[in-house]
């Protein structure tokens, strides 16, 4: 989950909070080239409903936004 102060495509859930949904594909599965964040790209999903998620957790913590989301209801 990313945090970023960039509105765009995002969806207000208040006037101080917009959320959006991004998927992405990693390019290779390699544990190899280890690293927080795996060489992935963007792309679009001609039908995105199966993918986004049913919940969204979003708490700011000792100066830090961290969240996280899930599938099941």
């Amino acid at each position: 989950m990313y945090f970023s102060d960039e509105p765009d495509q995002s969806i207000p859930v208040d006037d101080r909070l917009a959320v959006r949904f991004s998927p992405v594909m990693m390019r290779r599965c390699s544990v190899a080239e280890g690293g927080a964040y795996p060489p992935s790209e963007h792309f679009p999903l001609e039908n995105p409903r199966p993918y986004i998620p049913h919940w969204l957790s979003i708490d700011f913590r000792r100066g830090q936004w961290i969240g996280d989301f899930g599938y099941a209801d």
